[in-house]
């Protein structure tokens, strides 16, 4: 920006490819803290090795006949400034887990693949979808997505990479042990994502980025859709955490195994941000509005599961019925610009409504689906 607060395009231009560097990062986020002397609390000593696995954990003592409850939390984090090669761009590791009456407070390798690279990315590689030494593939943006099990929000993280003028910028799904589906999808060629989001039921990513041939700040909209764990097109569902199990719904909540993304549309923001750099949003729908629901024996189960297949069920979900406070009718997405200091919100209403219209408001349109 100029000194009277207007975005230079040439200017605009060569930072939009620079958020894979510390030029980017600083642009984004600040300048690193400088403050010293502050008190900080010691990290806590390990106490022992976890039989079997080999797990370093900081608090209890390992107890092999009570085992009532395990519980590994994993994270993938994408790093920009690592380098050239996507291969050391992205870290999978264990934040914390509790285990045999022990609780393992310390980040450290998953014990199951003693690896840091998750195994996604070597799919990305061998199939094309990311080029293995690409500045244009490394991470600039993600949205933290490994939820527990309960939780039908996403159950995997969201990377956007940062494009090039040559070559559009990704967006692709990194998981867990237990959830890691891959899917991708590509942006138009010059749209730079800054920040990822998504729809609390994970019905849509929501990304923010600069639309660098026309100097404006967009959304990206992208519909996701999810499947069971290792599920492959043409295989049946099996139950996933009680999920759909007559096929995959777009857009609708579902388990956030994503299998599926497509950028069905993007969306301007106002004429003074164009430099958007963070995103969030909400529909009021707490996540287990949506998981909780007994079946006719008492058991925990889900709507969409119970709801199996959609067209028999829609009426269960429209006005009156049971199941109509379980999904999103709208939301508010929020957008903001660092340099810009402005905020823009977008009303999610019209999106939810047109998706939600076609599954549910007659047999016709469900069928279009």
């Amino acid at each position: 920006m100029d000194s009277a607060g207007t975005v230079v395009p040439s200017a605009y231009a060569a930072m939009a490819y620079k958020f894979n560097s510390d030029a980017g990062v600083i642009y984004k986020y600040g300048t690193p803290a400088i403050k010293s002397g502050v008190q900080t609390l010691q990290e806590r000593a390990d106490v022992g090795t976890m039989s079997g696995i080999g797990s370093v954990y900081q608090l209890g003592r390992e107890d092999s006949t009570n085992n009532m409850y395990v519980s590994i939390h994993a994270a993938a984090i994408g790093v920009p400034t690592s380098g050239q090669s996507v291969e050391s761009s992205v870290a999978w590791l264990q934040n914390s887990a509790t285990d045999r009456r022990t609780f393992q407070q310390r980040p450290q390798l998953l014990w199951q693949q003693r690896r840091l690279l998750p195994t996604s990315i070597d799919d990305y590689v061998s199939t094309g979808v990311l080029a293995k030494n690409d500045a244009a593939d490394l991470p600039v943006c993600e949205h933290r997505g490994e939820n527990a099990a309960d939780s039908p929000a996403t159950r995997l993280s969201l990377v956007c990479t940062q494009g090039s003028p040559t070559k559009p910028a990704k967006l692709y799904t990194v998981g867990t042990l237990t959830a890691q589906n891959r899917a991708s999808t590509s942006f138009k060629l010059g749209f730079v994502p800054t920040a990822v989001t998504v729809t609390g039921g994970g019905e849509f990513a929501l990304v923010s980025g600069w639309d660098v041939p026309n100097t404006k700040g967009q959304v990206a909209i992208v519909s996701l859709g999810s499947a069971p764990q290792d599920w492959k097109p043409g295989q049946a569902r099996y139950d996933w955490w009680h999920g759909w199990m007559d096929m995959m719904h777009p857009g609708f909540p579902d388990q956030g195994n994503y299998v599926f993304m497509k950028v069905i549309g993007y969306v301007d923001l106002p004429s003074d941000m164009k430099a958007p750099t963070a995103i969030a949003a909400t529909t009021g729908i707490h996540p287990y509005t949506s998981m909780l629901k007994y079946d006719a024996s008492g058991n925990i189960s889900n709507f969409q599961m119970l709801n199996s297949p959609m067209a028999n069920n829609r009426a269960k979900m429209l006005p009156g019925g049971e199941d109509y406070e379980r999904y999103a009718k709208g939301g508010v997405a929020v957008v903001v610009s660092k340099s810009e200091k402005r905020a823009a919100f977008i009303d999610l209403s019209p999106l939810f409504k047109y998706t939600n219209d076609m599954y549910l408001g007659s047999a016709a349109s469900n069928l279009e689906t």
